[in-house]
């Protein structure tokens, strides 16, 4: 079967996502990138062979980034089958992001999903050579569509809709610096985003050609010193990130990022140990591992992102691992994601040592 052609509606993406970024640098508000997110790809390519749907991602790959997107999503893999195709997808491609389906609510765990998840992991980082391939793949859990931020992102249903995930770590830490008590958290948190969110939905509302579905207000930091939330929750507790203390102040910021309105997709503290400065000298410092970021999903919004690993993890480690964070997403009804970096050549304790413009190198944590 010939692939479908899809430059059309590549190029209409584009020239909306274009009218939108124009529209809110006009006013003043930075916009690092426009994104396309697609329905969960195993519905539009079922009828084709594997080699088929390599092509076509390429394709897609190439005709987004001709059409000034600067990233995509395929959205999850839904059986072992595609996802054993992953890695083969990624190393196609440039700017297209995918994920795994590990189980939600409905279905429990996927056991033999989260198994081949893990190989993904693991092949994909060979694939790479130094472990960047999975910046761009997630396994899933409990995750709806409409979700902003990658690679978790995909589209469900026919209507077209569009949302903001924001980058304010800066927020979140001035918002830590007003407040004295735990307490005081919601509030401040509040007052720093409440003009922001305002400015950004007006802008929003009234761009047409697809429905404002709304913004994620989510912690994503910044690689900026300023821009860390690890930063400012050790400046809030008046010790380093990882010491005792820091899960509820974790459970605070989450609480006051639920409570705001107009809100879509995860909508809660993220905690991305390689896009995050403050994070990624803990890892150095040793001041937090693994199973820490895990406990610390139960109250935040993301689960494990960017975890530099060695490239020599024990593959069962791995799959226990991502079983853990499916587990703890359905025990809990919120969504979940896990995006671990297998390091080849690195062992614990090690340093990773990619060239990524949006990743801060730091000491590997073992599993």
């Amino acid at each position: 079967m010939e692939p479908p052609r899809m430059d059309g509606i590549l190029e209409d993406a584009g020239a909306f996502l274009e009218n939108a970024r124009e529209r809110f640098i006009d006013s003043g508000i930075q916009v690092q990138t426009v994104r396309l997110a697609t329905q969960g790809w195993g519905s539009f390519t079922q009828d084709l062979e594997d080699r088929e749907r390599i092509t076509l991602f390429s394709d897609i790959d190439r005709g987004a980034r001709k059409a000034g997107i600067d990233y995509v999503s395929i959205g999850p893999a839904l059986t072992g089958t595609e996802i054993s195709l992953v890695p083969y997808i990624l190393k196609a491609t440039e700017a297209t992001c995918c994920s795994a389906f590990t189980g939600d609510v409905n279905t429990g765990p996927v056991e033999h999903n989260v198994l081949v998840s893990a190989v993904a992991v693991l092949e994909a980082a060979k694939l790479s050579g130094d472990g960047s391939f999975n910046f761009r793949f997630a396994s899933i859990a409990n995750c709806p569509s409409g979700i902003p931020f990658f690679p978790a992102a995909y589209h469900g249903g026919a209507e077209r809709t569009w949302s903001v995930g924001l980058e304010c770590g800066d927020l979140v830490r001035t918002a830590l610096r007003g407040s004295d008590r735990l307490k005081d958290i919601k509030d401040s948190m509040f007052e720093q985003y409440k003009d922001p969110m305002g400015t950004i939905d007006e802008i929003a509302s009234g761009i047409e050609g697809a429905r404002f579905a709304g913004i994620d207000p989510s912690t994503a930091p910044s690689l900026e010193v300023e821009g860390s939330v690890a930063y400012g929750i050790s400046d809030f507790m008046g010790v380093p990130f990882g010491s005792p203390g820091t899960l509820a102040v974790c459970a605070e910021i989450t609480k006051a990022l639920h409570a705001m309105e107009g809100t879509v997709g995860y909508s809660g503290l993220m905690l991305p140990v390689m896009e995050d400065r403050g994070l990624a000298e803990g890892a150095d410092n040793g001041a937090y591992n693994v199973r820490d970021l895990l406990s610390y999903s139960s109250v935040c919004g993301t689960g494990l992102d960017t975890v530099p690993v060695p490239g020599t993890v024990d593959p069962s480690a791995l799959r226990s691992t991502i079983m853990d964070m499916t587990s703890l997403a359905i025990r809990l009804n919120k969504p979940l994601s896990a995006r671990i970096l297998p390091i080849p050549g690195a062992g614990p304790g090690d340093r990773s040592d990619l060239g990524s413009p949006h990743l801060i190198n730091c000491r590997v944590l073992e599993i």
